[in-house]
């Protein structure tokens, strides 16, 4: 049993390969990986993931404001968690927006902190409370970058433990070089902190299905864990109730609670069609995501219950909540095509991810990551038509850029032949 409990043994994640390990069996990649291993692979890739991250960050810094419209919100609830008054923060606020050039983003206190659309996200604006308290919006800045920073060293983490050194290589440099996604992802906005709790979210039900004292059948991931592994030993409800508490903080950072949702039952549902069991490996993890995922967004949706249905009239341009029903097709196709065709000339990085998530999709089909990260993205592009706005570069896409990554890892190892059989793909996915 792998790590993360549903790769066959032949594959060790994070460590040569069984590709690497007899490269006369299955092909020039694995003697590649072998090759790097023998030679500090490992700190080769760590050394490329730093230097792709630090380039980036780079190019926004000189080509961009580190921020966005939607940050004046997120500011201003810092400003009033750390002890600013409700005018003072609005004055601070549109004070240093207008400076940036984007003058009347908000026209009153009530627009700017209580607008019931982001009055929920209130995770960021408390984490960065103290820093803004110290450093003013140079604070908020600080914990965006470090949320970001964590995501991706998460991400990438789990690549060279899942897929090995190549194909996690690989992984990094065709997802990592999406400077929407990164913008997003480090700018003083929700996306960074939801993307890697959800991250974390998942890690914790990989963790459950690892401390399982048992798994028979290739479906259900083999037989029992090795002993002594991190996490066997601790009672597994904690997974359960990490992964639980994670998915109610990421519900209070950004209303996403779809792309989680639809994670876990894609890889649920993968179990089940594989295995003919409806209750296996996934079913508690996908319970608990699920249910607090749907619990969260009905008790917004009753907490807050005309800022959702507003913006989607508003987005349709429909008068009435049928309308906007109606409307919605025509207004998804032409926001999609307006974005595919606004990032090949801004962002094509972006779009050739895409076209490896759909790779992944076609090829690695049977791998719970590719099943992962199909789901996410069908949940997230129900928010992008929803909202339906232009030049958002698929914006409600990127809390499941995790699983995205990992499924073009999944993909590039099984091109590269990671796996010693198709047996062995069968049992990993």
């Amino acid at each position: 049993m792998s790590r993360f409990g549903d790769l066959p043994d032949a594959v060790r994640p994070g460590r040569v390969s069984a590709a690497a390990a007899a490269p006369g069996r299955v092909g020039p990649w694995g003697r590649v990986e072998a090759f790097f291993r023998r030679r500090g692979g490992g700190l080769l890739y760590w050394v490329v993931v730093c230097a792709l991250f630090w380039i980036s960050w780079k190019r926004v810094v000189e080509t961009t404001k580190i921020a966005s419209p939607d940050s004046i919100h997120y500011y201003g609830q810092a400003l009033v968690f750390s002890g600013v008054s409700r005018p003072e923060a609005f004055r601070q606020s549109t004070a240093l927006f207008d400076g940036w050039g984007w003058p009347g983003l908000v026209k009153s206190v009530e627009e700017l902190l209580d607008w019931d659309l982001v009055r929920p996200r209130v995770a960021f604006p408390l984490l960065a409370s103290p820093l803004v308290g110290a450093w003013d919006w140079a604070g908020m800045v600080a914990l965006a970058l470090a949320l970001g920073a964590a995501f991706y060293a998460v991400t990438a983490a789990a690549l060279l433990r899942r897929h090995g050194l190549v194909p996690a290589l690989g992984a990094v440099l065709a997802v990592f070089g999406c400077q929407a996604w990164f913008f997003f992802a480090v700018t003083p906005l929700t996306e960074g902190l939801s993307a890697l709790l959800l991250a974390l979210a998942l890690g914790c039900a990989w963790a459950y299905r690892r401390a399982a004292p048992s798994r028979a059948g290739a479906a259900g991931g083999g037989g029992p864990d090795r002993p002594g592994r991190f996490g066997s030993r601790l009672p597994r409800w904690l997974w359960l109730l990490g992964a639980g508490l994670l998915m109610l903080v990421f519900a209070f950072s950004r209303q996403a609670q779809l792309v989680p949702a639809g994670a876990l039952l894609a890889a649920w549902a993968g179990e089940w069609i594989r295995s003919g069991r409806p209750r296996n490996s996934w079913s508690a993890p996908a319970a608990v995501i699920v249910g607090v995922s749907a619990a969260t967004q009905v008790y917004q949706l009753i907490v807050y219950p005309l800022a959702e249905l507003d913006q989607f009239r508003l987005r349709q341009s429909g008068e009435t909540t049928w309308e906007a029903l109606l409307a919605l097709p025509r207004r998804f196709l032409g926001v999609t095509a307006f974005d595919i065709k606004y990032s090949l000339g801004k962002d094509p990085g972006l779009v050739f991810a895409m076209v490896l998530l759909v790779a992944a999709v076609i090829v690695a089909w049977r791998r719970v990551e590719v099943q992962m990260a199909l789901g996410a993205a069908l949940a997230g592009l129900v928010y992008h038509a929803v909202n339906g706005s232009d030049h958002l570069e698929f914006r409600y896409l990127e809390p499941g850029f995790f699983v995205y990554a990992l499924a073009v890892g999944a993909l590039l190892a099984h091109l590269a032949a990671q796996h010693p059989s198709p047996g062995a793909i069968r049992a990993a996915a």
